[in-house]
């Protein structure tokens, strides 16, 4: 019965833990994809100001 219980436990850390991994898989995704979206975004900037002359 302890064990049953201690086996149980274990399980649910486990779980938790791959539940817990798995979110920051897609965090990292989204940071990525954010990460490019803002790369890109600059890229363009750079374009414009490239279009400007100083004296």
């Amino acid at each position: 019965l302890e064990q049953k219980r201690a086996t149980d436990e274990i399980t649910k850390t486990i779980m938790s833990i791959s539940d817990g991994t798995q979110e920051i898989a897609s965090g990292a995704d989204d940071l990525t994809s954010f990460s490019g979206n803002i790369h890109g975004q600059a890229q363009n900037l750079g374009q414009l100001i490239g279009k400007f002359k100083t004296n």
